[in-house]
């Protein structure tokens, strides 16, 4: 690894590189999100089952994709702040119910703007997603 006098100018080199002393770890996208995702397994578990009580047999998830949609919602919700419970699982069932791109990709378009509020609460959050879900048509009540 070179370095400057400010830092390291390139980060390119073995997976560990000493600097300054210290020992740096270099971790890659893909390993990051691993971490993440792993992270989230008992979160994930959890919002499964509760998904699966609040949807019943009449709407049975296949436990590999919705373990897929429910990492990515947790994932989702964290990158925008949400930590309370409760509110976590409202959002698991309305990414469920709505579609799994809520947060990001074509959704996003009205909901990362709700998401990404600093000033309104998790619940406030889920609220107003229910809400634009119902005017938008993607949903007939709240979750």
């Amino acid at each position: 690894m070179r370095s400057s006098p400010s830092g390291p100018a390139c980060l390119s080199g073995p997976p560990s590189s000493v600097y300054r002393g210290v020992v740096v770890l270099r971790i890659s996208p893909q390993q990051m999100q691993a971490m993440h995702e792993r992270r989230a397994e008992p979160q994930v578990d959890a919002l499964f089952d509760h998904v699966q009580d609040r949807l019943g047999l009449t709407h049975p998830i296949q436990p590999q994709h919705g373990r897929e949609v429910l990492t990515a919602a947790v994932l989702t919700a964290r990158r925008h702040g949400l930590s309370d419970p409760a509110a976590l699982e409202r959002y698991a069932l309305l990414v469920v119910r709505v579609g799994d791109d809520l947060g990001y990709g074509p959704a996003d378009a009205w909901s990362g703007p709700i998401l990404d509020d600093p000033w309104l609460s998790d619940a406030e959050k889920i609220s107003l997603l229910e809400q634009a879900a119902i005017e938008r048509g993607l949903l007939s009540h709240p979750v």
